[in-house]
């Protein structure tokens, strides 16, 4: 049975060895993201205590997870070569991971469409994501929905990323 719901600190150590296996993959092919240390454990402790981290649940194990959060972005302030959808209040989509033994079963998908289902609850205008320009699996899922490119941002690390927003 399949339980999507918010995570606890009693989920830190599976969400982090998820977390780490993502970014073992990323490092893998060669992707920068997420090598530099973020997330960690300190931010994923702040997304659960701030109520932000969603996990996926498959019979008492969590298989993936996503951070949920409704309030502005602060590096979403910026943005070049295109301009957002809309101006009103928006959620967005962070740190979504599968774990390694889960992949290829839409879970991913899934969480999507479940922060979508909560934005929508939470009445607000869109939702907004980011990832690396060579992240094609991310690429991929994203292009999945309707979102649409908007532009690049910049992360206060100083890293480049895609950024696209959907109507919801």
């Amino acid at each position: 049975m399949t339980l999507i719901r918010y995570a606890t600190l009693d989920d830190l150590d599976e969400i982090m060895l998820i977390i780490m296996q993502a970014k073992q993959s990323l490092k893998e092919a060669g992707i920068p993201q997420w090598q530099t240390g973020s997330p960690n454990e300190a931010t994923i402790c702040h997304d659960i205590h701030n109520n932000h981290t969603i996990v996926m649940c498959e019979e008492d194990r969590i298989i993936a997870t996503v951070a949920l959060l409704f309030e502005e972005e602060p590096s979403y302030k910026t943005l070049k070569g295109g301009s957002w959808l809309q101006d009103n209040a928006y959620a967005t989509i962070h740190r979504i991971a599968v774990a390694s033994n889960a992949t290829q079963q839409s879970i991913a998908t899934s969480l999507i469409n479940h922060c979508i289902d909560l934005t929508r609850k939470q009445a607000l205008a869109s939702l907004r994501i980011d990832t690396h320009t060579e992240n094609t699996k991310m690429l991929g899922l994203i292009r999945k929905f309707p979102f649409e490119k908007c532009g690049m941002i910049t992360l206060s690390d100083g890293s480049p990323r895609l950024a696209f927003e959907m109507l919801v």
